[in-house]
């Protein structure tokens, strides 16, 4: 993990549903690394987002879906 993997991983979550070679494109130019690794850390990111989704979590969208803004 890299200093730069959390906020690689907030641009993934910003721009979920976007193609993903936009995305490693994205990353690649906000943070002046190589293409290789953008390609890599926006994988192992989307990854773990899916891997998350699918063990009965909730995802981040459905967690703010079920908000209560009067708690």
């Amino acid at each position: 993990m890299t200093h730069l993997d959390p906020e690689i991983e907030s641009v993934v979550l910003a721009m979920w549903g976007e193609p993903e070679e936009e995305i490693t494109l994205e990353v690649m130019n906000r943070f002046s690394i190589s293409y290789e690794h953008a390609v890599e850390t926006v994988h192992a990111c989307i990854q773990a987002e899916l891997a998350f989704e699918d063990d009965g979590q909730p995802s981040w969208e459905q967690e703010w879906f079920d908000f209560d803004p009067d708690c």
